[in-house]
């Protein structure tokens, strides 16, 4: 169980805000993934620690991962965390 997210990171391939979408020959716009390139640094209730990709582990911790991304100022919006929710 998770006790605590105690830090992030993200590598040289995520996408900046302006990136982070595109448009349908419509002009709809369409969020990209982008959650495959984010890791939080996770604590455990047994005290280890574990740098998880978000997106392996905001589906179980929902709340938890949404509550530090507020808290961090890692969402332009409250939508969602990292993007697309769609797989």
């Amino acid at each position: 169980m998770l006790r605590a997210i105690s830090d992030h990171r993200k590598d040289a391939t995520a996408l900046n805000v302006a990136n982070g979408s595109y448009r349908t020959r419509v002009g709809n716009p369409i969020p990209k993934r982008t959650t495959k390139v984010w890791k939080l640094l996770i604590e455990w209730v047994d005290g280890s620690m574990d740098s998880v990709r978000l997106a392996e582990i905001k589906d179980a911790y929902p709340v938890q991962v949404a509550e530090y991304a507020l808290a961090n100022g890692l969402l332009t919006s409250q939508r969602s965390i990292g993007g697309s929710t769609r797989s």
